[in-house]
């Protein structure tokens, strides 16, 4: 799990597409005034949904990789017309699609190629957030 987290980090780091990168730990959902998270933000967390024993000291474990991108809301925009204001609301979009490509098929670290499975525009409030779920598999040693 932590090898897979560090680069997945380090991965999402690199693009320059998000000014945070961090473990979500929550930290868009349990605030008072305002998350401890500079925007555009992306959060991650690393599971291990399954393993198979291929032998006594030998497994394939199934791992699955939530993604979560956090955007500030464009409040205003008064003096764009209405296309350019819903395109505008929309530029977080343009992020998510980059971290589909920047995963989908890749093979990272010690894992086998990456398949994205869900994007899901979370019904939020306060921010615009889609969390994005890989599914990967890998072999560990014991």
């Amino acid at each position: 799990m932590k090898n897979t987290f560090l680069n997945t980090h380090k991965k999402l780091s690199a693009s320059s597409l998000f000014s945070f990168v961090d473990r979500d730990t929550g930290q868009i959902d349990l605030y008072k005034e305002r998350p401890a998270v500079k925007f555009p933000c992306v959060l991650i967390k690393v599971n291990q949904v399954k393993r198979d024993n291929l032998n006594p000291m030998m497994q394939r474990v199934h791992e699955t990789i939530q993604i979560r991108g956090a955007f500030e809301r464009t409040i205003g925009q008064s003096n764009l017309q209405d296309a350019q204001r819903l395109e505008k609301a929309l530029e977080y979009y343009d992020a998510i699609e980059a971290v589909m490509s920047l995963f989908q098929g890749l093979k990272l670290g010690d894992t086998d190629k990456w398949i994205c499975t869900s994007a899901i525009d979370e019904d939020r409030p306060d921010f615009d957030v889609v969390k994005i779920t890989f599914t990967t598999t890998r072999i560990e040693e014991f």
